[in-house]
């Protein structure tokens, strides 16, 4: 019996885990990060809260994983491109390997 509640707690954890993956996130941005961005015009400060500028076509876009891909390495944690952008500019999305096929024909 004690084999089974650990079963069910080990299924319970991770469909807990699942639904924190699941949605859209904003990447926790620190106040300094934020006054940069909004100095530089990075950022801007809407009714609809924080917004992040696409690098390429130039509109804002709300700052979360809905309109930006999310990218650790990079600062404020969400690619340049928007989603959009991102797909035209490169063909596919993150994470999504280019086969040996599609590199000797490009």
């Amino acid at each position: 019996m004690k084999r089974t509640a650990i079963e069910d707690q080990n299924t319970a954890n991770r469909a807990a885990q699942v639904q924190i993956r699941v949605g859209h996130v904003c990447p926790f941005l620190s106040r300094e990060h934020i006054q940069r961005g909004l100095s530089s015009g990075r950022y801007a400060m809407t009714r609809l809260g924080l917004e992040r500028r696409c690098t390429r076509c130039g509109e804002y876009w709300p700052a979360d994983t809905e309109f930006f891909y999310f990218q650790p390495s990079a600062s404020g944690g969400l690619n340049c491109y928007c989603h959009d952008c991102y797909r035209s500019a490169t063909g596919r999305q993150p994470g999504q390997r280019v086969s040996t096929r599609q590199k000797e024909m490009a």
